[in-house]
């Protein structure tokens, strides 16, 4: 039930959604657990989630630039360059919180911990997972870029995905 509420409702609070993928996260750190949440679709859920979350973040920060190159030339759309990059302030800050908390990442970690089992790790890794780790060394957050390291760390044992890691910067 959990993961369902996951998948349907990550799109309208980001609150709700860092709370149920806490949950998942305390059940991915047990193997006993990995079929339980692999037959809810947990881990499914959960690359829908990231996924979005970086669609969102990408499509704020072109809007953010668009919002730049129109004030360039024109001094009155400061007052809205300025409330555009306070939007992409709070989704960042809001979208750190989701994908970690305090000494953690919620989202990758349940990854991560699913990655065990070589044959979720492929479907991840046709799922782009490589590139959306790659976009996380962007971030500011410490612990972001310690999962994302050592998930990457993870994946370059196949050379194909070094190779991704390559084409993905």
């Amino acid at each position: 039930m959990l993961a369902r509420t996951l998948r349907d409702e990550h799109k309208v609070s980001v609150e709700l959604t860092m709370l149920i993928a806490g949950v998942f996260f305390i059940y991915s750190n047990y193997s006993q657990f990995h079929p339980l949440l692999s037959q809810n679709q947990v881990g499914d859920a959960t690359m829908k989630v990231i996924e979005y979350q970086i669609k969102r973040h990408e499509v704020r920060k072109k809007e953010l630039q668009s919002k730049e190159q129109e004030a360039a030339g024109n001094p009155a759309f400061l007052q809205e360059l300025e409330k555009e990059k306070r939007k992409l302030e709070i989704l960042e800050k809001k979208q750190n919180r989701l994908l970690h908390r305090k000494a953690y990442l919620v989202a990758f970690n349940i990854l991560l911990n699913l990655a065990e089992d070589l044959t979720i790790e492929r479907k991840m890794k046709k799922r782009k997972i490589v590139s959306y780790l790659v976009k996380m060394l962007d971030r500011d957050s410490v612990q972001l870029l310690l999962v994302a390291l050592t998930f990457l760390k993870k994946l370059s044992i196949f050379g194909e995905n070094k190779n991704e890691m390559v084409m993905s910067r």
